[in-house]
């Protein structure tokens, strides 16, 4: 491969990425990011990242370490080592962080530092053009093709599979990354130095990497290890061969096995301990009804409407067809498609066989070095019947896409299939083109928006200032110039305690479009005060329409010095920021003297919850918010919900994974309106 090629590929993933992936953090991927911030702070709990989510407090386990309280997730925990070096250079880029003006969008959308999204942006992006010079590489050792050929094979399969969607739009979903490595791992495997010590050590290293992101890695490729070993030269005895292959092998695999082995202990128990629970798999209700999910499930990975592979990215039938007509080195063909059978039978025990709410059939994605193959092989077999198809297909599965990124699933659930989407598209062909723009090009967590933001001169006024009074105390004067204009209002308010972000992210929100009249008018931050969790705005006194409220709610049980007010004015037609203030409030806060109430509660594994009082709501439609608080940790939101009249709200659905275990803490109560507690002893 030539350097104009690889230039090519970066050329390719940089476009991409400015254009198709955001600058933000959201659903799983939110404990991706968790995770890895917290190893590469060397942690295994997760309790200092609260404060990103409910969803991640819903979607964790919490277990007593020690006397104290741990949180962790059961996603493996793999992915944050290869994330770790990224995360740990993200501090470089700190100065980013405080850039606020022309990122005023960006600041208010987001909880995360600007600092470590930027950096998972470009280990993402490193992962998407590493894959394309390493499956060229592959393509390029096994078939006699041009550079342009393998090139355009890539681009098709990038195009017509879900690969499009995980490597931009989902990136941080760990697909991308799996691509990569197992791009890796097929790629070093084809280099076949059997004689090599160092051979079988890296082999070892890029397994246990795809084994520690997703357990289910090591079913696709333990049969090129047995390959592998049973073919070792490394000495002319052959039992000494396969026993110093075996050797090196494992201590390719030692290093990130023993971190494994010590995080399941810790975090489940066991060193052979698994995250998930045993009943999202089929096997665990018994062997008839694993053999039935098998043979019924077969169909459903290849062939449903929602989810199945030759449905969504057809191109994929010539790559298994491909695997099947490949002669020059048959055992390559016999190894891809027993892997592959085995993947399948492994992943047919799946009961959420669909992978949630996600684009396309993305299990098959970690076998993308066999797809590459495959479709080379069939390029060689009938070329020009493959270039047609593959045009096609590849704008077939394109076409999906765009309806996809064009929010055409909205109303249909997770098991949305092609004729859906195409209906919907068909019935409201406005907002779909409408949405592919919001959620590219003219989206505010677009990159290249935001960069050209970023490099851009600023063109709106600026105020600073620092006041003794609380924010809430302070009115803010429009200019003139802004008189007879449409804009909204963008707020985002941090606490003084340190300059640390985001720990001291308190909120952030945006109104609707407001129309500026007169030469007086004047916004007003009505109050941040508690128990409501809620935000009023005024402009010249009438309440304001609020939109994308955010609420760190795992701030509001601290005392703070003081806080930081940030307000920016956007103009509605341009987008642009046209007006902006940075108050530093001195003013001190204590949110722990607006709890309605805070009593010690004991959790026991023979009761879910124990409770010496009684707790309902006065009213309906009643907003509590409930903190846990285990000893020496700070207190987390654990659920927001909303109670009606005489509800008892003393088991939400929150506390629960939390009773497995028997430990005291405290829970916090924030209720918008009244609570009434009973003592029922």
């Amino acid at each position: 491969m030539n350097k104009s090629t690889a230039f090519i590929y970066l050329f390719f993933t940089i476009a991409l990425y400015l254009c198709f992936a955001p600058f933000t953090i959201k659903s799983d991927a939110i404990i991706y990011y968790a995770m890895s911030e917290a190893i590469s702070q060397h942690r295994l709990s997760l309790e200092e990242e609260m404060y990103l989510d409910v969803y991640l407090v819903r979607r964790s386990i919490a277990l007593p370490y020690s006397d104290e309280l741990k949180l962790a997730n059961p996603y493996y925990p793999g992915f944050a080592l290869v994330y770790y070096p990224f995360l740990k250079c993200a501090h470089l880029l700190d100065p980013l962080n405080y850039f606020k003006q022309n990122n005023m969008l960006f600041s208010t959308f987001s909880r995360i530092r600007y600092s470590k999204i930027f950096m998972l942006w470009i280990a993402n992006m490193f992962f998407l053009w590493c894959s394309f010079i390493v499956l060229h590489k592959i393509a390029k050792s096994l078939f006699p093709m041009k550079d342009y050929e393998i090139m355009l094979i890539l681009f098709a399969l990038f195009l017509s599979t879900s690969w499009m969607s995980y490597a931009t739009l989902d990136y941080l979903f760990l697909h991308n990354m799996e691509i990569m490595i197992s791009s890796l791992f097929v790629a070093w495997w084809l280099k076949q130095k059997y004689s090599s010590s160092s051979y079988y050590l890296v082999l070892g290293i890029l397994f246990s990497l795809l084994f520690s992101i997703r357990v289910v890695n090591a079913v696709v490729f333990i049969v090129f290890i047995f390959h592998a070993v049973y073919q070792s030269k490394c000495s002319d005895s052959r039992y000494v061969a396969l026993l110093k292959a075996g050797v090196f092998l494992v201590c390719g695999v030692t290093p990130i096995g023993l971190f494994i082995a010590y995080y399941n202990q810790q975090i489940f128990g066991s060193i052979f301990s698994f995250g998930y629970a045993k009943d999202l798999l089929v096997w665990s209700s018994g062997f008839v009804e694993s053999i039935y999910a098998f043979f019924s499930r077969i169909l459903f990975y290849f062939l449903h409407p929602a989810r199945g592979l030759f449905i969504w990215s057809p191109l994929a039938i010539l790559s298994i067809v491909g695997i099947f007509v490949y002669r020059q080195k048959r055992f390559i063909t016999y190894l891809m498609l027993f892997s592959l059978a085995l993947f399948t039978l492994i992943i047919s025990q799946y009961r959420i066989w669909w992978g949630g709410s996600s684009y396309g059939q993305r299990f098959f994605l970690v076998c993308m070095p066999f797809f590459v193959i495959g479709l080379c092989s069939f390029m060689n077999w009938k070329r020009k019947f493959a270039i047609i198809l593959s045009i096609f297909f590849s704008i077939y599965s394109l076409f999906l896409y765009s309806l996809y990124l064009g929010n055409a699933t909205r109303g249909e659930g997770e098991l949305f299939t092609p004729w859906s989407l195409i209906k919907n598209a068909y019935e409201n062909p406005s907002y779909i083109s409408s949405s592919i723009a919001s959620n590219s090009y003219d989206s505010p967590f677009n990159a290249f928006k935001w960069t050209m933001m970023k490099l851009g001169q600023p063109s709106f006024d600026t105020i600073r200032l620092t006041t003794a009074s609380p924010i809430d105390d302070i009115r803010y004067p429009m200019p003139a110039s802004l008189n007879n204009r449409t804009v909204s209002f963008y707020i985002q308010v941090f606490l003084n305690n340190a300059e640390q972000f985001p720990r001291d992210f308190l909120l952030s929100v945006y109104t609707e479009n407001i129309i500026i009249k007169g030469n007086n008018s004047t916004f007003e931050l009505a109050h941040i005060g508690f128990p409501s969790p809620f935000i009023l705005l005024k402009f010249n006194q009438e309440a304001l329409n609020t939109r994308g409220v955010w609420i760190n709610y795992n701030t509001l049980l601290m005392k703070a010095k003081g806080a930081i007010l940030l307000l920016g004015v956007v103009d509605y037609t341009s987008g642009d920021l046209i007006h902006y203030y940075e108050v530093k409030s001195t003013a001190e806060y204590d949110f722990t003297k607006n709890t309605f109430m805070a009593k010690s509660l004991l959790y026991d594994a023979g009761s879910p919850l124990y409770s010496k009082y009684k707790i309902t709501s006065s009213e309906n439609n009643n907003t509590v918010i409930l903190f846990w608080q285990a000893k020496r940790n700070i207190p987390f939101c654990i659920e927001v919900f909303k109670a009606s009249k005489d509800e008892q709200v003393i088991i939400p659905k929150g506390l629960r994974p939390l009773s497995r275990q028997y430990f005291k803490g405290m829970l916090w109560i924030i209720a918008e309106k009244e609570l009434i507690f009973n003592d029922m002893e």
